[in-house]
């Protein structure tokens, strides 16, 4: 059974980031699946206007607005109906449990309604999250005599012999250290078919190993929740050598799709053993890995 949610807030209006004057409330409902928000405001002295709906979540010291709704003010007032799903506020990755708050934009003004206690700042809402760049640290390289070292003899006989031998294959990049990863990290086989060799569980910290090209996907909206979510992230080999990086998730609709291929993650691939997965989630979707290989 899904867990019941209802609660009750009441929403502020804000000038110059300061808390004003109560101008409404909103109530929550969640049940099912479905999330239900009633939206109740009082505009005294504005009579008519645009009212922008979001919800809101911290990332970092920036706050992300998820437009949920938009509606218009009428003598004064207006209410507002807004129905979602709970674990999908406004068709984003991201549920109700999750939310911050309630941030209504009017033309000249903010309205908001803060359910963790913590500061607000208008200079801070953004509607996507600028990406951090991960400082590169160049270490220089030491530079070694040079040494000559004399030509060695070597027989005719050695020659020949020589002759149709393979050169050595020299593994690099994650290939070279995908050994450390199968020592240090836990294993786990989450696929029914060959396609893939081996897995192991890593953690959002981890991709700073993968290579610069992977780094910004540490703070990745979409990989914290997923890992948040299930506890784990998934790095991958496949038998035709590539390697991939994987997060948990469920494969609802083309919606789950688009949304996964926004935050870089394109293709699915169903799992097995999802332990952290509900029945009522394996009832509604597919439960599995959104993925991409990783660039080297």
């Amino acid at each position: 059974m899904s867990e019941y949610r209802h609660f009750f807030a009441y929403i502020y209006e804000y000038r110059n980031e300061k808390k004003e004057n109560n101008a409404g409330y909103v109530k929550v409902d969640s049940r099912n699946g479905d999330c239900r928000m009633q939206i109740r405001m009082q505009f005294p002295d504005l009579r008519t206007g645009k009212v922008k709906i979001y919800g809101f979540v911290r990332i970092r010291e920036w706050i992300l607005g998820i437009p949920i709704g938009e509606g218009q003010m009428k003598n004064g007032s207006c209410q507002f109906r807004i129905g979602t799903r709970t674990e999908q506020i406004g068709g984003s990755g991201y549920g109700l449990a999750e939310l911050k708050g309630i941030w209504l934009k009017g033309e000249d003004r903010d309205y908001i309604s803060v359910w963790d206690e913590e500061p607000v700042s208008a200079e801070r809402f953004v509607l996507e999250v600028p990406a951090e760049e991960e400082p590169v640290q160049e270490v220089p390289a030491e530079e070694e005599p040079v040494q000559e070292v004399p030509a060695a003899e070597v027989s005719v006989e050695e020659n020949l012999s020589r002759e149709g031998e393979q050169p050595e294959k020299k593994e690099t990049g994650l290939a070279l250290r995908w050994q450390q990863f199968l020592f240090h990290y836990p294993q786990i086989d989450p696929f029914s078919d060959e396609e893939v060799e081996e897995c192991v569980r890593i953690a959002p910290k981890d991709i700073s190993f993968l290579g610069k090209w992977e780094w910004n996907y540490g703070k990745n909206p979409f990989v914290v929740k997923g890992f948040v979510r299930y506890g784990h992230l998934l790095l991958g080999h496949c038998k035709d050598g590539r390697f991939f990086l994987g997060v948990p998730g469920m494969n609802y609709d083309s919606q789950d799709r688009h949304l996964a291929r926004m935050y870089g993650f394109p293709e699915f691939k169903e799992g097995i053993n999802a332990d952290a997965v509900t029945a009522a989630e394996e009832s509604e979707g597919r439960f599995g890995y959104w993925y991409h290989f990783i660039r080297e």
